[in-house]
């Protein structure tokens, strides 16, 4: 059940990193991959994040 498939993706990326050869190209490479899909959905949603901003903006205000 602990096979390396199933680890969270930072874990993943982490152990890229070892203690006699850092492959730190992997590394950003990994790292990049990982953040297109939150990218993606902030795109997506944009309308939504900055009405809710602004909407707790006029919240605080009061």
């Amino acid at each position: 059940m602990r096979s390396e498939t199933h680890f969270p993706l930072t874990v993943g990326i982490a152990s890229l990193v070892n203690q006699y050869r850092p492959r730190y190209d992997m590394v950003m490479a990994a790292s990049t991959l990982a953040t297109i899909p939150v990218i993606i959905v902030f795109l997506i949603m944009q309308r939504q994040f900055l009405e809710g901003l602004g909407a707790m903006g006029r919240l605080v205000e009061k």
